[in-house]
């Protein structure tokens, strides 16, 4: 948890649980005003995984954009 990033980009597995992961310590990674980039987000798996993201972390989140990916900012 040291280690901070102002920018993630989540482009790999389209598995549930992976993409889910990848967001979980994604998050955990990233600076306060930082931004998280879910690529292909028009994948099923992705998009579940996405979404269950997005609903436990609402209060911490912004959505900014939403298109083939998902461009979220992590709030104070």
């Amino acid at each position: 948890k040291d280690l901070l990033f102002d920018l993630i980009y989540i482009d790999g597995s389209h598995k549930y649980k992976d993409v889910l992961n990848d967001a979980r310590n994604g998050f955990d990674h990233l600076k306060n005003e930082g931004i998280i980039i879910f690529d292909d987000f028009n994948k099923p798996e992705v998009l579940k995984a996405a979404m269950f993201f997005l609903n436990v972390n609402q209060k911490k989140i912004k959505i900014l954009m939403v298109y083939h990916q998902l461009v979220i900012k992590k709030l104070l």
